[in-house]
C-alpha cells in the first residue's frame, strides 16, 4: 500500500520534445517539463499554460511575463528567478521554492502555495487573490501595495512579512511600516509610498525612480548608490540620512521643502534636481554633481536650491554650474574649490562662507541682500561676475580674479583685495573704507 502510493506520486521524467519545443519557439503549452533544469533560462511573454513543471529547476531564470495560468510547479526551484507581471493564476506551486524572486506585479490569483517558500521575495502590486497560502513561509517578504483578499493565511505568517499598504485578507489595508528594514537592491520604482515609514532603514543599491516618497519618513535610512531618478521627495523627512553616491538627477526630481539637514550627499548625482525651500543645514554635499549640462547646443540649469537653508553645509569641489541659489542662506557654508560658474546667486546669504579657489566666473550675484561679509574668497574666479551692489564688506579676495566683474555699488569696506586682478572691472560707486587695495595699500576714500 505504501509502495503504490510512493509510486503513484513519483513525477515522470519530462518530454524531450516538448523540451525541443520549448527551445525553437519559446513556448509551450500544456507540455511535460517535469524535473527538466532550466537554470538561467530568458523568456519574455512565453506562453507556459497548462504546463507540467514538477520538481524542475528554474534557478535565476528570466521570465518576465510569462504565462504560467494552471501549470503545475509544485516542487519546483524557481529561486532568485525574475517573474515581473508573470500570470500564475490557478496554478499549483506546492512546496515550490520561489526565494529571493522579483514578482513584481506577478498575478496569484487562486494559485496554490501551500508549503511553498517566498522568503525575501518582492511582491510588490502582486496580486493573491483566494491564494492558498497555508504553510507558506513569508520571512522577509516585500508586500507593497499587494494584495491578499479571501487568500488563506494564519495571520502569524505575517509578523515576519514586510508590510505596505498591503490588501490583508479581510479587506483591510495596512499602514507602510518598513522602519529598520533590510531592502538592499529592493526594486520599488513608480510605487505610491507617499508617508512611508522608512527611518533606519537599508535601502543602499535600491530602485526607487519616479516613486512617490512624498511626506514619507526616512530618516536615518541608508540611500547609499540608491537610484531615484524622478522620484518626488515633496516635504519628506530625510535628516540624517545617507544620499552618498546615489542618483536622484532630472527635472522631475522633487525634494521641495525636503527636510535634508545632517544628511550626506556626498558624490550624489543632482542635475536639475528642485530642492526649493528645503533645510539643507549641516548638510554634505562634498563633491556632488549639482550642475546644469550642455546638450545639443542648449544650456539646461543646475539644480534648483532658491530659498534654501544650507547653513554650515559640505560643498566642497560640488559642481553648481547653473545652479539656481537665488534667496537661499550659505552662512558659515564650506564651499572652497566648487563650481558655481554662471549660478545664480541673487539675494543669497554667504556671510562667513569659505569660497577658497571656487569658481564663480558669470556668477549673477547682484542686489540688496546678497550679503558675502566675511567671506573667504582667496584665490577665487570671479570673472566677469556680474557683482552690483553686493556686499563684501570684510570678504577676503586676496588673489582673487575679477577680471571683467562689474562691482558697480558694491560695498567693499574693510575688505582685502591684495594681488586682486581687477583688469576691466566695473568699480563705480564702490564704497572703498579700510579697504585693503591690490597694490597692498589701504583706500579710506568712502569712509
Amino acid at each position: 500500500m505504501v509502495l503504490f502510493a510512493c509510486l503513484a506520486t513519483e513525477v515522470s521524467a519530462f518530454s524531450e520534445r516538448h523540451l525541443k519545443r520549448l527551445e525553437k519557439t519559446g513556448h509551450c503549452k500544456r507540455c511535460n517539463l517535469d524535473r527538466v533544469d532550466l537554470s538561467g533560462l530568458f523568456l519574455i511573454a512565453a506562453d507556459l499554460r497548462g504546463t507540467s513543471l514538477q520538481r524542475a529547476t528554474l534557478k535565476d531564470a528570466y521570465l518576465e511575463s510569462v504565462d504560467f495560468s494552471k501549470s503545475n510547479l509544485s516542487g519546483s526551484n524557481l529561486t532568485g528567478s525574475y517573474l515581473k507581471d508573470a500570470n500564475f493564476t490557478a496554478a499549483k506551486l506546492r512546496d515550490a521554492d520561489l526565494t529571493k524572486t522579483n514578482l513584481t506585479g506577478a498575478k496569484l490569483d487562486d494559485a496554490d502555495l501551500a508549503g511553498a517558500s517566498l522568503k525575501n521575495a518582492n511582491l510588490t502590486r502582486t496580486s493573491l487573490v483566494n491564494a492558498n497560502l497555508v504553510n507558506t513561509s513569508l520571512s522577509g517578504t516585500l508586500l507593497v501595495h499587494s494584495d491578499l483578499t479571501g487568500s488563506i493565511i494564519d495571520h502569524s505568517q505575517l509578523l515576519d512579512a514586510k508590510l505596505c499598504f498591503t490588501i490583508l485578507p479581510t479587506g483591510k489595508l495596512t499602514e507602510c511600516n518598513l522602519q529598520g528594514e533590510n531592502l538592499i537592491g529592493v526594486v520599488l520604482s513608480q510605487v505610491n509610498l507617499v508617508g512611508a515609514k522608512l527611518s533606519g532603514a537599508n535601502l543602499s543599491h535600491s530602485h526607487l525612480s519616479q516613486s512617490d516618497l512624498s511626506f514619507s519618513d526616512l530618516t536615518h535610512a541608508n540611500l547609499s548608490y540608491a537610484t531615484l531618478n524622478g522620484a518626488n521627495l515633496n516635504s519628506a523627512d530625510l535628516s540624517h540620512a545617507n544620499l552618498s553616491d546615489s542618483n536622484l538627477s532630472g527635472f522631475q526630481t522633487i525634494l521641495r521643502g525636503t527636510n535634508l539637514t545632517h544628511a550626506n550627499l556626498n558624490r550624489a548625482y543632482l542635475r536639475g534636481v528642485d530642492f526649493s525651500y528645503s533645510d539643507l543645514q549641516s548638510a554634505t554635499l562634498i563633491s556632488a554633481e549639482l550642475g546644469g549640462s550642455l546638450l545639443n547646443g542648449l544650456y539646461y540649469r543646475g539644480a534648483k536650491l532658491e530659498h534654501t537653508n544650507l547653513v554650515d553645509a559640505d560643498l566642497r569641489e560640488a559642481n553648481l554650474f547653473r545652479a539656481l541659489l537665488n534667496h537661499s542662506n550659505l552662512t558659515s557654508a564650506n564651499l572652497s574649490f566648487a563650481n558655481l560658474e554662471a549660478a545664480d546667486l541673487v539675494g543669497v546669504r554667504m556671510d562667513n562662507a569659505n569660497l577658497t579657489q571656487a569658481n564663480l566666473k558669470d556668477a549673477y550675484m547682484s542686489g540688496l541682500g546678497t550679503s558675502l561679509q566675511n567671506t573667504n574668497l582667496q584665490k577665487a574666479n570671479l570673472m566677469n561676475a556680474y557683482l552690483r551692489k553686493t556686499d563684501f564688506s570684510g570678504a577676503d579676495l586676496q588673489w582673487a580674479n575679477l577680471t571683467g566683474a562689474d562691482l558697480t555699488g558694491a560695498n567693499l569696506s574693510q575688505a582685502n583685495l591684495k594681488n586682486a586682478i581687477l583688469a576691466g572691472a566695473k568699480i563705480d560707486r564702490v564704497v572703498l573704507c579700510d579697504t585693503t587695495m591690490p597694490d597692498g595699500l589701504v583706500d579710506d576714500s568712502g569712509c
